[in-house]
């Protein structure tokens, strides 16, 4: 099956904005410099194949794609994005291709050979196209020449005393005195004292650290209570408490003002006791002092007692009705007036008695004489104003007691703010009191408090909330620091025995003269454990390596026959065969190619540039036939023939065009006028529909 590059597609490539070509059995790609050619190429290679990092490739944003034939049985089509490639077709059918298969299909400038070797090709090339196992020299290849040479007798690396050979012995001695010092310090611990004080210095220290944290726990501890008590006492209103005690005392001065002003007011009281009754006796004694004591006129009743018996006399027996009736007048008029007289006497004598009830009232109830009438206006007039005064008292008392019941319920409201129980004003001063005690006792406590965090010397960012096993106590912790000062000063004195051991320690392990034993013996143990694994990694690296190279060599033995064959194989033998019209076979010995004809054999490196050069081209095409299992490819020349001097440029484009017709497609990409025109003229005498020229503007 022949396997072709159908078509190319790109845009905005470079310099070329856009390139759309069907491509035939040969076509040439001709540019001038900077017109896009490299680029066009790199596009074709990051299309069709994997591992493009093994070009020099540039950067670019070109889009398009690359389409063909032969792969299966429709178009295929590869962009520089797709994640499948043309290796991946052959690798379905579990084919084994090297990573960079692409070098075997394009050819750019200055690329003579398939090596850089001056042999042309050299063992690593074949190895890689032929048998697979380039791996086996690379691998030697990172074996140092000592570990090749050496062996390995009952365990032990025997070889000669460079390199990592050399690097065991080192490893071994140097483990050996580790071990030996850490033994021989062991001994010296072990014999005195030291060791059992580090023990109880550990023992100490281990307790001590329980009590730092159980200080930084009782810190935390302390800390809460005092937010707890800054809490509380935030709940009681200290300024109101002031202002309540305040408006307490002004109370009780208005209550002892309101007291005062009624003892004043019963006084005043007392005092006007006797004023209505002063007021009412001076009327009656006014009005019943005026009246005169009339005279005894019982004569009246006698004359008119005796007119009314001459009218009954003339009435009756005088028959003088006239005299009867004027003496019965005259008598009843003198009896009436008898009767007013009579009256009026006993009217004067009951204001006589009033007026002597008054002055003994008078006398009763102010212990002292009555003068008359002078005596009641005197007392009206001292007692008037405390009536006065009773008046103004009644109504000051009235407002005070008003102002104390404001006042007072200004208290309980101030008071209940706090104070929860049932209270009254007489116990305001009580609960203030008692409440700035509770407050002083609260801040009593914070201090006490305050006072113990400040021994404590805890900051709060190393307060813990975790209660520990142990509790906190200052005298222990002391104790057992001056306890653990003690026990260092005695390893202090001890270790002072130590020096010429610690001398040691410092040259062999490099520890430091001032690190106690407890990190010496750390640092050379950590040294040995070091040591042993450095000693049994380069140890097993040497092994490691021996044993591989040994694997290595009888596998190398037997890949050289896997490249004679395949060099031989009919593939390569027919390619070079057909491109050379000479050389019938092909053979690998020490490293060296040799091509045989029917006259004798040629090593490679001895031939012509030329020969060299068809040879190349076979290699290449035999490489991929056999990795193809025989399918005719393509190749992409990108001016592979530029340094070619112009006696050898001829017979290279007849070469190229006598593997067209084998059925191989050639795409050359060239800048160079020379080779355009020697394509061209050669193209003459091919179909036209087997040559294409297309030209890069």
């Amino acid at each position: 099956m022949s396997i072709k590059i159908n078509q190319v597609n790109v845009k905005d490539l470079g310099p070329i904005s856009t390139f759309s070509h069907d491509f035939n059995l040969v076509n040439l790609v001709f540019g001038h410099n900077e017109l896009g050619k490299t680029s066009l190429v790199e596009f074709i290679i990051k299309s069709l194949f994997r591992n493009p990092k093994n070009w020099d490739l540039r950067d670019f944003h070109g889009k398009g794609k690359v389409v063909v034939s032969g792969l299966s049985d429709s178009m295929e089509e590869f962009q520089p994005e797709s994640p499948r490639k043309i290796e991946s077709f052959w690798e379905e059918l579990h084919f084994n291709f090297p990573q960079d298969f692409s070098k075997l299909l394009v050819v750019r400038a200055a690329e003579v050979a398939l090596t850089q070797s001056k042999n042309g090709i050299d063992s690593v090339i074949l190895k890689k196209y032929l048998s697979g196992t380039e791996l086996l020299d690379q691998i030697v290849g990172k074996i140092p020449k000592t570990i090749q040479e050496a062996t390995i007798e009952n365990k032990v690396v025997v070889g000669a005393q460079r390199g990592d050979i050399k690097n065991i012995g080192d490893y071994e001695k140097k483990y050996s005195s580790f071990v030996g010092l850490e033994a021989k310090i062991s001994e010296k611990l072990s014999e005195g004292e030291l060791l059992n004080l580090r023990n109880s210095e550990k023992e100490i220290d281990q307790v001590l650290s329980e009590m730092e944290s159980a200080k930084r726990f009782r810190a935390y501890e302390i800390n809460e209570q005092i937010e707890a008590i800054d809490e509380e006492i935030t709940t009681y209103p200290l300024e109101e408490l002031d202002d309540t005690a305040n408006k307490m005392s002004n109370w009780h001065q208005l209550e002892n003002l309101v007291n005062d002003e009624k003892k004043q007011l019963g006084e005043a009281i007392q005092k006007c006791t006797h004023l209505d009754w002063l007021k009412k006796a001076k009327e009656m004694y006014e009005a019943r002092q005026g009246r005169a004591v009339p005279k005894n006129y019982f004569y009246f009743l006698i004359i008119g007692g005796l007119l009314v018996a001459t009218s009954i006399f003339s009435h009756f027996y005088l028959r003088n009705l006239l005299v009867s009736i004027s003496t019965f007048a005259l008598g009843i008029l003198s009896i009436g007036y008898y009767v007013y007289a009579l009256n009026k006497i006993i009217s004067k004598k009951n204001d006589l008695d009033d007026i002597q009830g008054i002055e003994k009232a008078y006398e009763e109830k102010f212990n002292q004489n009555f003068h008359g009438l002078v005596d009641l206006n005197t007392q009206i007039e001292q007692i008037k104003p405390f009536y006065d005064i009773q008046k103004i008292l009644e109504d000051s008392i009235q407002n005070k007691k008003r102002q104390l019941d404001d006042l007072g319920n200004d208290i309980n409201r101030k008071i209940k703010t706090f104070y929860q129980k049932k209270f009254s004003l007489n116990q305001v001063e009580k609960i203030i009191q008692e409440t700035k005690i509770y407050i002083k006792t609260l801040e009593g406590k914070k201090n006490k408090y305050c006072e113990e965090r400040a021994v404590l010397q805890v900051e709060q960012e190393y307060y813990i909330d975790t209660k520990p096993d142990i509790a906190w106590d200052l005298q222990k912790y002391e104790d057992l620091s001056a306890m653990r000062d003690d026990v260092r000063q005695k390893i202090y004195l001890i270790e002072g025995e130590f020096s010429d051991l610690k001398q040691s320690a410092r040259d062999i392990a490099g520890t430091d003269m001032s690190d106690d034993w407890e990190n010496i013996i750390w640092s050379i143990q950590q040294q040995i454990v070091d040591t042993e694994r450095d000693l049994n990694n380069i140890r097993s690296k040497c092994i490691a390596q021996i044993i591989i190279n040994c694997v290595v060599k009888d596998l190398q033995t037997s890949e050289d026959q896997k490249i004679q064959e395949g060099l031989r194989s009919n593939e390569i033998v027919d390619c070079i065969t057909k491109i050379t019209k000479r050389y019938t076979d092909i053979e690998y010995q020490n490293g060296i190619i040799y091509l045989k004809d029917k006259f004798g054999s040629y090593p490679l490196n001895e031939m012509s540039t030329g020969a060299i050069e068809q040879i190349f081209l076979s290699l290449r095409m035999g490489f991929a036939s056999k990795l193809t299992e025989d399918n005719n490819l393509f190749l992409i020349l990108d001016d592979a023939f530029q340094y070619s001097d112009w006696d050898r440029r001829p017979r290279l484009v007849d070469l190229v065009f006598e593997l067209a017709k084998d059925d191989w497609q050639i795409i050359y990409f060239t800048m160079d006028d020379h080779i355009r025109d020697l394509f061209k003229q050669k193209a003459k005498h091919l179909p036209k529909s087997d040559f294409d020229f297309i030209e890069i503007k």
